[in-house]
């Protein structure tokens, strides 16, 4: 039996400003394309497995929210006889992405997320065989009750007791057919795509023997594309698109292969193409104007972060750059000077921080002007101005 595994769609995403919902339009068309190729192979899909974080946001947009209504309605118009498995991660909002859920499971669209059902699976069947498929969304402390009433809020505990009770049902009532199940989580080990450095963290990890016992494992949450056992039978396929500039490019759907005869189960990598490919550039301003220009012109329809090495960086480098550069996302001064400034982000934000207006007024001074040039008369002169209205402000608010 063969099933297409993609996770971690974050619909709705903005990366540095720019809205996402066209590429990831462009990615849902890919999956779809996969499905439809492989019913003219004659080597039909069952299911299409999507382990979590559907959305990017709790609350996800007007778009987002279509985005996933027009994928499930053409899925469902054309592909009806494929299996759609959806679990809530730990970006969804269970409620909103259970609602419709039974009006949903009539039409072979099967949403997961709450522990109400953990053991009770979807079976799948074609002409020549079965395979039992189970759901475990993002677990949160005390979602899952213990045998002893002992109070589980560890994730590894959590996962041990969910993956314990479906695997006892499993063995006592379909222990002949193959058990699939879909999971959100981060396992040990695990290597980190730069997208989830700053939310993953230090969030707690389970062990990837919990599911033991299972054929196959179908695991969202971490960004980059990785096996987690010896025998590639639990793996991530990676969210389909890049949310990083120093995430890979390469992104994957999974084909998964199981064999209902042997229980063994293969995963094999599917190439999604992105409409905006991510690059990282390094150099000085006129490079990029002058000698560079005609490499420049490759990346017309990449998504781009500019590094600037200039000791001194021109006012306006951006929209320069821009200007040549439609899509740039992201620009990082790298130059010396550019350094130097970057040291006074700590000020700026005391600064802020401080709500003193003479204090701020100062920071912005110190921003714009040099060590010399804040000794010039006309500077002093701005100072005492605004530090002489400051005080008199102050003064009319008691």
């Amino acid at each position: 039996m063969r099933f297409l595994q993609t996770s971690d769609w974050h619909l709705g995403k903005i990366f540095h400003e720019k809205n996402l919902i066209e590429d990831q339009q462009f990615i849902l068309d890919q999956i779809i394309g996969q499905i439809k190729k492989a019913e003219e192979e004659k080597n039909p899909y069952s299911a299409l497995l999507v382990p979590g974080d559907i959305y990017d946001r709790a609350v996800p947009s007007q778009e987002a929210t279509e985005l996933l209504s027009s994928f499930i309605a053409q899925m469902n118009s054309e592909h009806p006889s494929v299996h759609m498995f959806f679990l809530s991660g730990n970006h969804d909002s269970s409620s909103r992405l259970s609602y419709g859920a039974k009006i949903f499971e009539k039409q072979n669209i099967h949403f997961c997320t709450n522990t109400k059902n953990l053991s009770e699976p979807v079976i799948l069947s074609n002409d020549k065989e079965n395979v039992a498929v189970y759901q475990i969304p993002f677990l949160s402390p005390l979602s899952i009750e213990s045998t002893d009433d002992k109070p589980l809020r560890q994730q590894q505990e959590l996962y041990e007791a969910a993956c314990t009770k479906i695997l006892e049902g499993h063995k006592k009532n379909y222990s002949e057919i193959p058990a699939v199940v879909c999971a959100h989580l981060y396992s040990i080990g695990t290597k980190l795509a730069a997208s989830e450095r700053s939310y993953v963290g230090t969030a707690e990890q389970v062990n990837v023997s919990v599911f033991n016992g299972f054929t196959y494992g179908a695991l969202g949450h971490i960004h980059r594309f990785q096996y987690c056992n010896k025998n590639h039978t639990i793996a991530y396929s990676g969210s389909p698109l890049p949310y990083n500039f120093d995430d890979s490019p390469e992104t994957f759907m999974l084909d998964v292969n199981i064999c209902a005869e042997t229980k063994t189960a293969e995963a094999v990598k599917i190439p999604f193409k992105a409409l905006h490919p991510i690059i990282k550039l390094e150099g000085k301003l006129a490079e990029f104007l002058n000698e560079r220009a005609d490499e420049i012109k490759k990346y017309k329809n990449y998504y781009i972060e500019v590094t600037l090495t200039d000791d001194v960086i021109q006012p306006g480098a951006y929209t320069i750059l821009q200007s040549i550069m439609p899509n740039l996302l992201s620009l990082i001064l790298k130059g010396s000077k550019a350094q130097e400034n970057s040291g006074s982000l700590q000020q700026r934000k005391e600064a802020m921080e401080s709500r003193d207006p003479v204090k701020i007024f100062n920071q912005f001074l110190s921003d714009i002007y040099s060590d010399e040039e804040l000794e010039k008369d006309v500077v002093t002169l701005e100072k005492k101005l605004f530090i002489k209205e400051a005080k008199a402000v102050e003064k009319g608010a008691e």
